[in-house]
């Protein structure tokens, strides 16, 4: 199915809560990963593989942000897609949840009269033809058939969870059970019959117990109404980056995992690479080891088992390890960071650490930074020779509230670093 027969709704508004301050500038589905790529380039570039004509993006939080990445970077979108931008056109109105989000532009897709309609999630890394699947939702003559991946005992608490038989026909779907009956998990990819999406839709949006979600929702109203529900099964490399460690693993993946490796250089993604072209810089001395870097990186220390975006600077006698630093940020000199993501234009004056055995403890933060990942927002500036334990969240309202508990008083102070052509100026004023 590769006409009008079939669109795409990609579901990009959300805010992106667990990926703490990451979001504080762009919608969760832009932000940037691989160093090359936005996180929504994955599944744009899988309705480019499949031939997927007309592309819905579902945008909400900042979302001027994500339009002006589409329209403006993302060069002619899909090559032969027409992709629309489908905000709340009432502000006052805005999408609550993943099925209000769709029942609101049913006009929309009103106007393509397709047979089938794609639910995607503008959020997860991996690589589909998702003809494949349209094909077995065809041939089983499902009302919806739902894509599904194993995952482990204790990771199944995270995601919508299938019982099924043999044949794939779901008999059973709970939503991130505390104890799960099976890990087939579901990778949050629908093909729906229109006109049974449609039927639901509008039985949802009259219901007063309901919060609008297809997992929480339609699923299970679809199961006790006894729709043909399916569940295709997925083999490849999936990864939901919704957090910040899973955001870090995936891109630790890209250098450890063949499978992720393969999704990065395909030809699909291939065609939405926005790597600057410059070549990046390394300095006599430094050492570059195991690592990905997009282009115009200069490096002056040592980068090892780390993922760079462009315009990256590591100053001389600084380590990053294991870490992902995304585009303009600056390293100072003799600056360790380990186990981190370093948020775009983020300044890191000489001689801090991050991700130390000891140090700060006042910036941990077990729910955000989980598995001992640290973060630092985009655009913090962190100032020289602070040292942060493993797990903690930097962000420069974080940094004055603990400034101010130490009872210190900074005027307006300036942070000017020079590196070839490039200047990062970031000012912190504290009281």
């Amino acid at each position: 199915m590769s006409t009008r027969g079939c669109i795409a709704m990609i579901l990009a508004g959300g805010r992106g809560e667990r990926l703490g301050t990451l979001t504080s500038h762009y919608p969760k589905s832009a932000v940037h990963f691989g160093g090359k790529h936005r996180i929504i380039d994955y599944t744009l570039s899988n309705c480019t593989r499949s031939r997927i004509d007309t592309v819905g993006i579902l945008s909400q939080y900042l979302c001027d942000d994500l339009q002006a990445y589409i329209y403006g970077s993302y060069e002619g979108a899909p090559e032969h897609s027409d992709v629309y931008m489908l905000s709340p056109q009432n502000k006052r109105d805005p999408y609550r949840g993943t099925a209000d989000a769709v029942y609101k532009n049913i006009e929309f897709i009103e106007r393509f009269d397709p047979e089938c309609v794609l639910i995607l999630s503008g959020d997860h890394i991996y690589s589909m033809d998702y003809n494949e699947m349209i094909e077995f939702h065809k041939a089983t003559g499902a009302a919806v058939t739902v894509a599904s991946t194993q995952v482990t005992i204790n990771e199944a608490t995270r995601f919508g969870i299938f019982n099924a038989d043999e044949n794939g026909r779901v008999y059973g779907f709970e939503e991130k059970p505390k104890r799960p009956k099976s890990c087939l998990a579901s990778m949050g990819i629908y093909a729906f019959k229109w006109s049974a999406l449609k039927q639901y839709l509008l039985m949802d949006s009259v219901s007063i117990l309901t919060k609008r979600d297809f997992g929480g929702d339609i699923l299970p109203k679809m199961l006790r109404m006894g729709e043909s529900i399916y569940t295709y099964r997925f083999d490849g490399y999936w990864q939901d980056v919704g957090t910040v460690s899973s955001l870090w693993q995936a891109n630790m993946d890209l250098i450890d995992d063949p499978a992720a490796r393969q999704i990065q250089d395909n030809e699909w993604i291939s065609q939405v690479s926005y790597a600057n072209n410059t070549p990046d810089f390394v300095a006599s001395g430094a050492v570059v080891g195991q690592s990905i870097m997009a282009g115009e990186c200069s490096i002056l220390g040592d980068v090892e088992h780390s993922v760079l975006s462009d315009s990256v600077t590591v100053s001389r006698g600084a380590e990053v390890v294991n870490s992902v630093v995304m585009p303009g940020a600056y390293i100072g000199s003799n600056v360790k960071i380990y186990n981190a993501v370093i948020g775009t234009g983020s300044v890191i004056l000489d001689s801090a650490e991050i991700g130390a055995d000891n140090g700060l403890d006042f910036f941990v933060d077990r729910d955000i930074c989980a598995r001992d990942v640290s973060l630092v927002s985009p655009w913090a500036c962190v100032a020289e020779g602070m040292v942060f334990q493993s797990g903690s969240h930097i962000y420069n309202q974080r940094l004055e509230e603990w400034l101010a508990g130490m009872d210190t008083k900074m005027d307006e102070n300036r942070f000017s670093v020079h590196h070839g052509q490039h200047a990062f100026i970031h000012q912190m004023s504290v009281v």
